[in-house]
């Protein structure tokens, strides 16, 4: 793979990460469409996609990608997606990105540690910061019960996706399994329906962002990023996806009339700065 190919592909691919958020706090904050039908759409239409590019791209058999993937990996994809689209409620975009992306980091960094891996002088000098940065970020809100309730779902998210992120290490074929967690998260979803609001009061253009956000910035997004991540070191993948949170900053502004506040800047600053921290000590 060309290095110039390398560098569209692995962005196309955050800027998929990033307009899961902006996608999603579109539908909701307009209300367009609830949560749970949301979230049922978006994880169909992602498996559906993701099927298809195991089917006649990467010629995975069918039974192959029916009998992919397990069912602790769906429930963790699960959780994720539900707690990211009602979390999307009550926290505007930027804010939700940022907390679920910090979530996600320091869940995998306590996971290791709790696995047997010891940190050095800088790795916690780097999580401290990022920990800063994160109650920089919450503690004003927490007065709030309505925004309080959505920085814990978006944490629960956190915790979820980098659980799952952690399963899925070392996957021989990362997409398949993908697949077929999208596959049985899906089914799992159904009893949402349920629990969802009537069909009658979902809008056509809500369905249209769930779709989008499940074809394109999961389905696709994830195949994407799956196909380029052998080809970055460690250290690469971890620097590039400090760029999602800013990415769905500025789309929040574009797209859904978010403001860029003092707090955001400075939070996300302090956050990203130690995360980064943490990245290149752990390359050392």
């Amino acid at each position: 793979m060309s290095l110039i190919k390398l560098i569209v592909m692995t962005s196309l691919a955050l800027v998929a990460f990033a307009a899961n958020s902006v996608l999603t706090r579109m539908a909701l904050a307009q209300g367009l469409i609830d949560p749970g039908n949301f979230t049922l759409i978006r994880l169909i239409s992602g498996a559906m996609t993701l099927a298809i590019i195991c089917f006649f791209v990467n010629r995975n058999s069918v039974q192959g990608v029916f009998t992919s993937g397990t069912w602790l990996g769906a429930f963790s994809l699960w959780m994720y997606a539900v707690c990211f689209s009602y979390g999307y409620l009550h926290l505007d975009t930027a804010t939700g990105a940022l907390i679920l992306f910090t979530t996600v980091q320091l869940t995998m960094l306590i996971i290791s540690y709790v696995r047997g891996q010891r940190f050095s002088i800088m790795e916690w000098v780097g999580l401290i910061i990022a920990f800063m940065g994160f109650v920089v970020l919450i503690l004003p809100n927490l007065s709030s019960g309505t925004t309080s309730l959505g920085i814990l779902l978006m944490v629960a998210s956190g915790i979820a996706w980098g659980s799952y992120t952690l399963l899925g290490k070392g996957a021989v074929s990362p997409t398949l399994l993908t697949t077929g967690n999208f596959i049985r998260a899906s089914i799992m979803s159904l009893p949402i329906i349920f629990f969802s609001a009537s069909i009658q009061y979902v809008e056509f253009s809500g369905v249209s962002l769930a779709i989008a956000s499940g074809a394109l910035a999961s389905g696709i997004g994830y195949a994407l990023w799956y196909t380029v991540l052998p080809k970055l070191t460690t250290s690469q993948a971890a620097v590039s996806q400090l760029l999602v949170p800013a990415l769905a900053a500025f789309g929040g502004v574009l797209f859904t009339g978010d403001r860029l506040t003092t707090l955001l800047i400075v939070s996300l600053a302090i956050i990203m700065s130690g995360i980064f921290i943490v990245i290149r000590a752990k390359a050392h």
